[in-house]
């Protein structure tokens, strides 16, 4: 599914869902925790846009 989509969108919604839900590790839910909050930290919301959730649309 193209990830630019409605469709795309959600089915990357629902696939990072499944992967926390199923997850027994902690740490993996503190890094989609961090990685977020440490861009926004240092480049603001265009920090957060540009370094995160671009990159991971593309994937």
């Amino acid at each position: 599914m193209h990830p630019l989509t409605a469709r795309g969108i959600q089915a990357t919604a629902a696939a990072l869902a499944a992967n926390l839900r199923h997850s027994p590790a902690a740490g993996r839910l503190a890094a989609v925790a961090a990685v977020p909050a440490a861009a926004y930290l240092a480049g603001g919301w265009s920090g957060l846009v540009c370094g995160v959730l671009v990159p991971r649309l593309l994937l």
